[in-house]
């Protein structure tokens, strides 16, 4: 909801994460103090922009301004927690998703926390703030110490994801990460919290290939088929020498009964469609391909994606060295850009040794390896385009979604975040004054939002 004190010319409303539009409203001009809008957007934003809109879709207002004077979000369900400057949580202010019942909590003036589990393997389950960006976590670390505990990171569907008894716990920017849960290795344990630090790293990112660098015991993200069965199995294995950039860890496939078994792994909860990625790996034949001629020597960056009618697609936009014959015994790089198209609802990422003949022909299905798989979004194929809104006065802005709380802002209390038009400070609120054709101003909300859970955005 946007309090506006005065206005003249058409206003176009934006939310934004990190300089990236999320949703848009367009062209309100109706001389009201109040509006109510719907962004239309389901992800998770920072930003909330004002912008310069045409009077009737098509014509520039001379001398447009806005004066606004608040601007709220109404949720569903509770408001949320300010996040810590430092990302370190209270235990009794984390949700708890789970709990044994005869494990007991408690939370002193300070926050301090006090977990007992009377016997062994009792465990009590913790949901991560939303405001954690797990894509960018690198560790989580239990203050002051952990003891007598066994920690277990999960994802959505309760999968352990990784483990262990020590205060700082590894999380490698896997996005996947949900839930803490805390397990007793003996009777009558007791530990006590100050509370739990989420390390962030800006720098780092999420790994959409899970475990490309083979380091890792857990192989079960890499499959070897696609659908096809057999004996074929991928192993995790240690060079004696150094592949590259300190890389030492790959992946070997072996066993092989198809020329379809290979590498796979589906990567479609940690892409997105209309979007290019850049991928980047290496690798080597086994002796079994010394004698063979070049055209069983192939080696192939071969993904796939599901269209909106479930069908199977094999033929993907690709650039750069995405297919190669190679030497026996010799690491080569492959990398390049793929575009995961428009309406893509699955996406398989296959690295493929299949013969000749689109694996109908001849093929030794002998064993081969890959190491330092990475996948990374790019700019260089199109971004995708954004259809928030639009049709100006005639779209129904109709509240659908019940809210429940309100997370509400004065404007005179948002920093500019970046202005294109006059922007001044006024006594109620901020005055934003327009000279040309989509000028805009975009105000840092202290606090990351999601929009999925947003009803409407109510502007005064």
């Amino acid at each position: 909801i946007v309090t506006v004190a005065t206005q003249n010319g058409p206003m176009n409303f934006i939310v934004g994460m990190d300089s990236v539009p999320q949703g848009d409203v367009y062209n309100y001009n109706t001389g009201k103090t109040e509006y109510v809008l719907e962004p239309n957007a389901i992800a998770k934003i920072n930003e909330f922009g004002i912008q310069c809109g045409r009077d009737n879709g098509t014509t520039y207002v001379p001398d447009s301004f806005v004066e606004l004077v608040s601007v709220s979000f109404l949720m569903r369900g509770p408001e949320p927690a300010e996040t810590p400057a430092d990302n370190v949580y209270p235990v009794g202010n984390l949700y708890t998703t789970s709990k044994d019942g005869d494990v007991t909590q408690d939370a002193d003036a300070n926050g301090v926390s006090t977990i007992t589990f009377p016997k062994k393997g009792n465990s009590i389950t913790y949901e991560i703030p939303d405001g954690i960006a797990t894509n960018h976590m690198t560790h989580i670390q239990f203050l002051p110490a952990l003891s007598g505990v066994k920690v277990e990171l999960l994802n959505a569907k309760g999968k352990v994801l990784m483990q262990g008894t020590d205060s700082t716990l590894a999380t490698n920017c896997n996005p996947e990460v949900k839930y803490i849960r805390l397990v007793s290795l003996a009777d009558n344990t007791v530990i006590t919290l100050d509370g739990i630090k989420f390390n962030i790293d800006p720098d780092a990112f999420e790994a959409i290939v899970l475990n490309g660098k083979f380091d890792r015991e857990d192989l079960s993200m890499w499959n070897t088929s696609a659908g096809v069965w057999g004996s074929a199995a991928v192993t995790a294995k240690t060079s004696d020498t150094e592949i590259v950039n300190g890389i030492y860890t790959y992946g070997e496939i072996t066993g092989r009964e198809s020329p379809y078994h290979c590498f796979a792994q589906d990567v479609s909860d940690r892409t997105e469609a209309h979007t290019g990625y850049e991928f980047s790996f290496w690798a080597k034949l086994s002796d079994e391909y010394k004698d063979a001629p070049p055209e069983q020597r192939t080696v192939e960056f071969s993904p796939y994606y599901i269209d909106v009618n479930g069908n199977t697609n094999y033929s993907m936009y690709r650039t750069g060295a995405y297919k190669q014959v190679l030497e026996p015994g010799v690491w080569t790089h492959f990398c390049g850009v793929v575009d995961l198209p428009g309406g893509a609802q699955g996406f398989i990422l296959r690295i493929v040794e299949q013969g000749t003949n689109y694996g109908q022909g001849t093929c030794l299905k002998g064993s081969y390896a890959i190491a330092d798989v990475s996948l990374t979004p790019t700019d260089y194929v199109p971004e995708p385009t954004y259809n928030w809104g639009g049709g100006g006065g005639n779209r129904s802005n109709t509240v659908t979604r019940e809210a429940t709380c309100e997370v509400a802002y004065e404007l005179k209390d948002l920093s500019i975040d970046w202005a294109s038009a006059t922007a001044t400070a006024q006594k109620d609120g901020i005055k934003a004054e327009f000279t040309n054709n989509y000028d805009e101003v975009r105000l840092k909300l202290p606090r990351t939002l999601d929009m999925s859970i947003c009803a409407y955005i109510k502007l005064n």
